[in-house]
């Protein structure tokens, strides 16, 4: 409760949360940010404005799933190299 008060305070425009915990998404949802993004897990995604299934990226590297969510905010996800 502490830490999404504490981010308040920032007036954070977006919140990308990264890991998979309800914790992660409720201090996203306590921060006020909004724009809270993430993956679809255990019923979560009703704190998230926008979500996405994780079962596109579970078997790409790291790196693409974690960029996977960028393209909720419309960046260019697409490869450089």
């Amino acid at each position: 409760m502490k830490t999404g008060a504490d981010l308040r305070k920032y007036n954070f425009r977006a919140c990308v949360v990264l890991p998979r915990s309800w914790r992660s998404v409720v201090i996203a949802y306590l921060s006020l940010a909004p724009v809270r993004i993430g993956y679809k897990n255990a019923l979560r995604e009703f704190l998230l404005t926008a979500s996405m299934p994780r079962d596109r990226f579970l078997t790409r590297h790291r790196v693409e799933y974690y960029t996977g969510l960028l393209s909720l905010l419309g960046a260019d996800t697409a490869p450089t190299i």
